[in-house]
């Protein structure tokens, strides 16, 4: 029998494509948040959001936000749990959503295995003050019994 399983950050045409828990396993959604307060032009390599100990995350979208409302541009690289490098380059914050609702996916998903870190790259490039939140959206997965 099929079951049809359906991504609630996906848009309708690629619905239903996240990975499934499979058995003996079950997801829960959750979001690893990271704040920074950068100065004018300051370069913050090797930034480190720890993955809780008590299961898998696995990553399905990305969005951040200016909580103060006035900020500048940003560009980031961040890295999956091997530390090998997601872009070539810097990404500059317009590449990503800003909309809670509708999260940049990330497709394939990717997991960061328990105890693990999600490691981040960011810098500012506005030359002001820069107030910045991201936030990984996904699951913790748990292996249940």
């Amino acid at each position: 029998m099929a079951v049809n399983i359906h991504n609630p950050f996906a848009p309708a045409a690629v619905a239903g494509l996240n990975s499934p828990a499979a058995p003996g396993e079950a997801d829960l959604k959750f979001d690893y948040v990271f704040d920074i307060t950068l100065v004018g032009g300051q370069n913050a390599p090797a930034q480190v959001i720890p993955i809780d100990s008590d299961s898998d995350f696995v990553l399905r979208g990305i969005y951040y936000s200016w909580p103060t409302g006035t900020n500048g541009n940003f560009v980031f690289r961040f890295y999956d749990s091997q530390n090998f490098a997601l872009s070539s380059g810097m990404v500059y914050n317009s590449n990503l959503s800003n909309d809670p609702s509708a999260p940049t996916l990330w497709l394939p998903e990717l997991t960061y295995p328990a105890g693990g870190k999600i490691q981040l790259d960011i810098a500012d490039v506005s030359g002001a003050p820069n107030v910045i939140e991201i936030v990984f959206t996904g699951v913790k997965r748990f292996r249940v019994s």
